[in-house]
């Protein structure tokens, strides 16, 4: 008898905690979303990605953070994921992604709205942890759409700065060579080196690409470059609808709204499965597309119907 009732006390001590401690309740995963910086892309991506996950019922605690380059708010909201180690961390920008990837390890990040430079491609070969889309535009697509505006074209220049853009020119080295296009880069490493770049390219190529490097993307350098390539019959192209505006071809911008798409469902999909290394870093593979009809008729290249109809701003 004493034992039994001795049974029944520890089973009824043990339920009263567990009460306590909601073991019977299923706790609303805690999202940790950090934003490198306060500016309205970034916000926008906050409040749709949150948005989606609301409107689909999907139960979740969030809490807000803002990084703005700051090194000690970085380490106050470190040390806030050391105390609380929320299920996720939602990482909006290049600035937070490689710091948090640098100093955490032990909880699943997932990131958006990153350029994937060298340096974060560097650290996030090293991490287990960290999945999202980059901001980069696939570019397999991207000649995808040149080769429809210009069928023959078989050669596209590009400058490179020697740090920086290595994992990208391979990117584009690889996605050219499926489209039968051969790349011809050129070192530029300062604004002095352009002349020369654009001199030899333009003898050797039928477009010209352009990095979103600032050696190529004050106003000056870039209506520089545009005049000198369409005085050849060259073409520009390159990743901005400011690169239209200064009489570029052609300009692809990423699709925010797609990309706050594709992060929803890879918060879903963790948050499902919680298993971090089943989801795929990826890149865009939609965008806007910005057109220049004065600079096409100048040079003689027109565009399709299929062309005209996916730009979202054509310059006439």
């Amino acid at each position: 008898m004493k034992k039994t009732l001795l049974l029944k006390s520890i089973f009824m001590m043990i339920f009263f905690i567990c009460i306590a401690d909601s073991c019977f309740a299923d706790k609303e995963p805690l999202i940790f979303v950090i934003k490198s910086r306060d500016q309205k892309p970034h916000e926008f991506l906050k409040r749709s990605v949150l948005d989606n996950l609301k409107s689909e019922k999907i139960s979740f605690k969030s809490k807000i953070f803002e990084m703005n380059s700051d090194f000690k708010k970085a380490k106050d909201i470190l040390k806030k994921i050391e105390k609380e180690k929320p299920d996720l961390v939602l990482s909006i920008g290049s600035e937070s992604t490689l710091f948090f990837s640098l100093y955490t390890k032990n909880i699943p990040i997932i990131f958006s709205m990153v350029y994937k430079s060298d340096k974060i491609a560097t650290v996030l070969e090293k991490t287990q942890n960290v999945k999202g889309i980059f901001i980069n535009l696939d570019m397999e697509i991207v000649f995808n759409v040149l080769k429809d505006i210009k069928p023959n074209l078989k050669k596209i220049g590009i400058m490179s700065p020697s740090k920086h853009f290595n994992d990208q020119m391979d990117h584009l080295t690889k996605s050219a060579e499926k489209n039968e296009i051969e790349i011809i880069s050129r070192e530029v490493n300062s604004a002095s080196d352009v002349p020369r770049a654009i001199n030899e390219l333009t003898k050797a190529v039928d477009a010209l690409y352009v990095l979103p490097s600032p050696i190529f993307t004050n106003r000056q350098m870039l209506k520089r470059i545009i005049l000198k390539t369409l005085s050849n019959n060259i073409f520009v192209a390159g990743g901005s609808f400011e690169i239209v505006e200064r009489g570029g071809l052609i300009g692809f911008g990423f699709d925010i709204n797609n990309t706050a798409l594709i992060t929803t469902n890879m918060v879903k999909e963790f948050l499902k499965t919680k298993d971090i290394n089943g989801l795929e870093s990826r890149r865009c593979n939609k965008f806007y597309l910005y057109l220049n009809k004065r600079t096409s008729s100048s040079i003689g290249i027109k565009f399709s119907k299929k062309i005209e109809s996916m730009a979202v701003n054509i310059i006439e």
